[in-house]
């Protein structure tokens, strides 16, 4: 039988034609088929379901009727030709009780923009957040390169006013982030040729191409709601890789596989006329909602070789291990660098550590058993094309590695050693050696897939050595004795790893020597192989044995509603001062979708800095955070308010705010008085603060930042009612609240200071002041001679102009204030590069 459209030969039970897509027992099939419309010069191009070809079906979809094309196939194309993975077109592979099988559209332009009708009322607007109400707009439509809908082509989804005035969503080719071998961001790879697209499009965004063939997948219908059954509709375009008469034929024998020290290992078979091959990791990000963020392409490699192993492409985990060498650290710490960034949220490690800070009473971490799934991993999957002289090229075919990833580690999982390899938990090696050793001879690796395997060290005692330190030792806090003490020091491997290091034991405690260690570890191995039959290896409890922690995260309740707090709220947008209202309130998981979805606004991230940048009462100018989502919002979880791990307990940290919140009205009362100028009162609030403040030398040089957080804190205006000196952030942070408790315009800002005595950074913090129409510098730390027993005040740096001399070398970073009115403060040419 043929087909009575192009001739080709079809089945006698075929319903569509596997050379021109013809739907066969379509009454209307027997006319001629049309291509479609050449887009004008307008952005707007074809709509896929517009009435535009000479011959048409109608079908009744959620109560409207949609206008299919019936498009011919050009040079190469073919409505049901396989795609670049060789596979048959998508009317037979996919099951049509499943699926909403559209007619082929053929040849479109290579930048071609779908558009898809939305009824009236149905609002899907993006702005910002980027969803459809509560929902990603990845969720209305994507962009298949396969009839398994495994990879995810680069789009753009979005809905505006269409040309005829109506709404309409429309989903166009998007040009992802693609990163060198190196890793690092880059503009000189043009992966989908975007620089040759023929478009109609006057700026092409993105570009169809590598493929031969997609498959575009609507979820969604008109009126917002999940279609019954989604809509699927196979395309090419004329000027894809497989219409290049010079295009070079895909490797053969593909094979992907993880290797015996946990790198990933790909091979091919030789491709005639290739000069090299190059092999890309893509990720796809399912939960993202912008294009920028959701589509990642990493080159791997480029090699003339018909194979690769990624460790010899591993650059930043070789620098890493070397780093720590050159310091005198045996062992290898890092590998597959270039997977470490496929998580999209908290690691299974990270997970364990959350657990800690949540029985502690912090709010919002995730909890749940960690499952790695689409919500906490990447989509990923490689492909290796084949590259001719003249940078012609083979189709991709990219196959998913997911399955892999747990057999691909990173490094050691931390946080899980610390609870299950604590010293708490550690038997003494000096009366139980045996259970010492079967304490000690594992290895908790955290994986690419952000799961914690275990692995059983193996020892080399051939290469065993014995070391002098200076330890403190003991076998209890009680008996501690502190002096140069001989130890053993075993290296090791960690098998199905690169991973390695050295173990060190006390040797006053192995009588024996190291023939003695080594009579333990194999006794503690036979033991653990009979009570853990038959990997040999413990079986982890939980930590937390007896809490739901599911339970515990679906009963966490953010906050999702502007509380009424008893202190001025400085902030640039609704968003700011939404979060600083609800931190100050004590509340640190909040919910901003209502507020970030707003048309305008700053991102989360740039609001939550500038709300403690600006509200000192917040206790924090540089907070750490998440941004997740959950059920379609958006939340944010500030996971520690204070610095450097103090005190997080919201009625303490409540008490304190009202407390410093009445000592700053006190001093201003104090020396502020009628008719002074805002000239006058800047003198005023810094004369106090170079007499009462004192620069904490010990907190700031040597980097550590351990102390009493009950007593200390220098880095924010709790040192006000605490004695433990300040440094720039708590002087900047103190001045900007007695500022405002004064009636002047002033802002906390910071950035970078040539280096200076004593101090090893140069980040510094200060203070920008509004005086007669002018943004001038006061620099309330570096006008204290920093003292303790020196409570004279200098005005060196008291309202200088920006281009003051003596500023220079002086640069501003982005933190403390939205980007978008940075330039309403500073000169943009004194931001940090």
């Amino acid at each position: 039988m043929l087909c009575p459209h192009c001739n080709q030969p079809i089945s006698d039970d075929a319903r569509f034609c596997p050379a021109c897509g013809a739907k066969l027992d379509d009454p209307s099939s027997d006319k001629a088929p049309a291509s479609p419309t050449p887009p004008g010069p307008k952005r707007r191009v074809l709509p896929i379901a517009v009435a535009v070809a000479v011959v048409v079906v109608l079908v009744a979809v959620l109560g409207i009727f949609v206008v299919l094309p019936m498009v011919s196939g050009g040079s190469g194309g073919s409505g049901g030709g396989a795609g670049a993975s060789g596979g048959p077109a998508y009317y037979s592979a996919l099951d049509p009780d499943k699926y909403s099988l559209q007619e082929a559209q053929l040849d479109l332009d290579d930048c071609y923009e779908f558009e898809f009708p939305v009824d009236d009322g149905i609002d899907m607007t993006f702005d910002s957040f980027d969803q459809i109400g509560n929902t990603n707009p990845y969720d209305a439509v994507r962009v298949y390169t396969d009839s398994s809908f495994s990879h995810e082509f680069p789009t753009t989804v979005s809905m505006f006013e269409s040309d005829d005035g109506e709404n309409a969503l429309y989903v166009s080719p998007a040009d992802p982030r693609v990163r060198d071998e190196n890793g690092n961001d880059t503009d000189a790879i043009d992966i989908f040729h975007l620089d040759d697209a023929e478009s109609d499009e006057f700026v092409p965004l993105g570009r169809w191409y590598g493929f031969g063939g997609y498959y575009l997948v609507r979820y969604i219908g008109s009126d917002g709601e999940k279609l019954d059954k989604p809509e699927v509709t196979y395309f090419t375009v004329a000027n894809d890789v497989d219409k290049d008469e010079d295009a070079l034929a895909e490797p053969d024998n593909v094979q992907i596989s993880v290797t015996g020290t946990g790198t990933l290992s790909v091979s091919w078979d030789p491709v005639e006329g290739a000069d090299h091959y190059e092999a890309y990791l893509s990720a796809v990000d399912e939960t993202s909602t912008s294009s920028l963020d959701r589509y990642t392409y990493d080159l791997l490699a480029s090699t003339q070789d018909t194979s690769i192993d990624t460790a010899d492409y591993d650059a930043d985990s070789a620098e890493f291990n070397q780093m720590m060498q050159d310091d005198g650290v045996a062992g290898t710490f890092q590998q597959n660098s270039r997977f470490d960034e496929l998580l999209v949220s908290e690691s299974e490690d990270e997970i364990l550590e959350n657990r800690q800070d949540a029985a502690a009473g912090q709010q919002g971490l995730e909890v749940a058993d960690y499952v790695p799934n689409a919500e906490h991993v990447k989509d990923a999957s490689v492909s290796v094309i084949a590259v001719g002289p003249d940078d012609e090229q083979s189709p991709f075919d990219f196959r998913n590695i997911n399955d892999l990833l747990g057999k691909m580690p990173i490094d050691s999982a931390t946080y899980t050693a610390l609870i299950y390899q604590g010293s708490d938990t550690e038997p003494d090696q000096a009366t139980d050696p045996v259970g010492y050793m079967k304490w000690r001879l594992f290895e908790y690796v955290s994986m690419a897939d952000g799961t914690v395997g275990i692995q059983r060290l193996q020892l080399d005692y051939d290469n065993a050595r014995t070391d002098n330190e200076y330890l403190t030792y003991g076998p209890d806090e009680q008996h501690l004795t502190t002096g140069n003490v001989d130890m053993y020091v075993i290296p090791y491997t960690v098998p199905g790893t690169a991973l390695s290091g050295e173990l060190g034991v006390l040797a006053p405690y192995w009588p024996g020597g190291i023939e003695s260690v080594k009579q333990a570890a194999t006794q503690a191995l036979d033991e653990l192989q009979r009570e853990n039959s038959p990997s040999g290896i413990p079986t982890r409890i939980d930590a937390e044995d007896g809490i739901d922690w599911d339970a515990v995260q679906a009963s966490q309740q953010p906050s999702t509603t502007m509380p009424d707090v008893p202190y001025e709220v400085n902030a640039s947008s609704d968003l700011v001062r939404y979060i600083a209202a609800n931190l100050l309130a004590g509340n640190t998981f909040i919910d901003v979708t209502d507020y970030a979805n707003a048309a305008g606004t700053t991102n989360v991230a740039d609001a939550l800095f500038e709300a403690c940048a600006q509200n000192p009462l917040i206790f924090n100018g540089n907070p750490t955070y998440q941004v997740t989502r959950r059920d379609g919002r958006m939340l944010l979880t500030v996971t520690s308010l204070t610095p450097w791990e103090q005190v997080n307990d919201q009625d303490v940290l409540n008490e304190q705010r009202q407390q410093v919140s009445d000592k700053a009205d006190e001093i201003v009362a104090d020396i502020i008085t009628d008719g002074m100028s805002d000239a006058d009162k800047v003198r005023a609030i810094n004369d106090y603060i170079a007499e009462n403040l004192w620069y904490n030398y010990d907190a700031i040089s040597s980097g550590s930042f351990s102390m009493d957080a009950a007593t200390q804190d220098p880095s924010t205006v709790r040192t006000l009612i605490l004695d433990g000196g300040s440094i720039c952030s708590g002087y900047a942070q103190t001045f900007k609240l007695l500022a405002d408790r004064a009636g002047l315009e002033s802002v906390y800002a910071s950035g970078n200071v040539p280096p200076q005595p004593g101090v090893y950074a140069t980040d510094h913090a200060w203070n920008l002041v509004n005086i007669d129409g002018s943004w001038v510098v006061v620099d309330p730390t570096w006008n204290d001679p920093g003292d303790q027993s020196n409570t004279t005040s200098s005005d060196e740096y008291l309202m200088l102009a920006q281009d003051d001399p003596a500023l220079q070398g002086r640069s501003y970073n982005s933190s403390w204030m939205a980007d978008t009115l940075l330039s309403d403060y500073i000169d943009p040419s004194l931001l940090s590069a």
